[in-house]
């Protein structure tokens, strides 16, 4: 397992922020909608949208990696 946030402290000292969002958009040129971050995450069945929110997370966190 890698931690995004401590590679990014690590091999880019002078950022600032490390959120998912933010190296979404530095690192691959995509913004991320996050939106669904705050639903309701304990209600069955999950919405569809939330499902595609958990895999682009995932997606987004590998080509992340990749790129840095």
């Amino acid at each position: 397992m890698v931690d995004l946030a401590q590679l990014l402290k690590k091999h880019y000292k002078s950022e600032v922020y490390s959120s998912l969002a933010y190296m979404s958009e530095k690192f691959i040129g995509k913004k991320m909608c996050k939106y669904e971050q705050r639903s309701n995450w304990n209600r069955r069945p999950l919405k569809t949208t939330q499902i595609c929110y958990a895999c682009l997370d995932a997606i987004a966190c590998v080509e992340i990696y990749l790129t840095m």
